[in-house]
């Protein structure tokens, strides 16, 4: 059984589950969305927006740093970053 806490970190399960990847083959084995009948009934609509939004987003980016320490917030159900200080340049 696979644990929703583990999501995108399941080593029993992911090639390298801890390397950030956005190119990642087996990314469709990810619980970030639930699974089964708990599938989010909104996951299509949201991996639409995203890649419309780094379509948009990427081009336009000259450069991105890490400014400060990123902070994450943590649940038993949902964890990720809460605060992620940046400073950027537009082209």
């Amino acid at each position: 059984m696979r644990s929703y806490q583990s999501a995108n970190r399941d080593e029993s399960v992911l090639s390298e589950p801890f390397r950030f990847d956005v190119a990642r083959t087996d990314a469709d084995l990810s619980l970030g969305f639930g699974s089964g009948r708990h599938y989010c009934l909104g996951a299509h609509l949201a991996k639409l927006e995203i890649k419309a939004f780094f379509k948009e987003l990427i081009p336009r980016l000259e450069s991105m740093q890490l400014t400060g320490e990123p902070s994450l917030t943590h649940s038993v159900l949902v964890s990720g970053p809460k605060h992620l200080p940046v400073t950027y340049r537009l082209r």
